[in-house]
């Protein structure tokens, strides 16, 4: 089954729209359906195919890739995971952003049982 067959495949078994793929991605619907009778595809553009259809990257690259050869993709995404983006901003800022904010709730959390703790006192006056 070629690249982009799979894609065809994948869109159908969804219930996802040539439309509401091709918006996510970024590509007009003509692209995409160009995409099904080719047997290749910008990398972006498949991860993005892929995200939205719910299909692990290797259910596209797994005809296309030998076995070794898809140990070699693991293993360089992984090697590069600081590289991918998520909206802009790479995993290792989102981590960042995640503890901030986590810090920033255990302060609150605190706050409001202080205020709590200050309002039963008041009421008991």
């Amino acid at each position: 089954m070629t690249l982009g067959e799979k894609i065809e495949q994948a869109i159908s078994e969804s219930g996802e729209s040539y439309e509401a793929v091709a918006a996510y991605t970024g590509i007009s619907v003509a692209t995409l359906r160009r995409l099904t009778k080719k047997d290749s595809a910008d990398t972006a553009d498949l991860i993005k195919i892929s995200e939205i259809l719910k299909k692990p990257l290797g259910y596209f690259l797994s005809e296309l890739v030998s076995n070794s050869g898809q140990q070699q993709i693991a293993n360089q995404v992984k090697k590069n995971r600081q590289q991918i983006s998520v909206g802009g901003e790479n995993l290792d800022e989102l981590r960042h952003q995640l503890e901030l904010c986590q810090v920033e709730r255990e302060s609150l959390t605190k706050q409001l049982a202080d205020k709590e703790q200050i309002i039963e006192l008041l009421r008991s006056k």
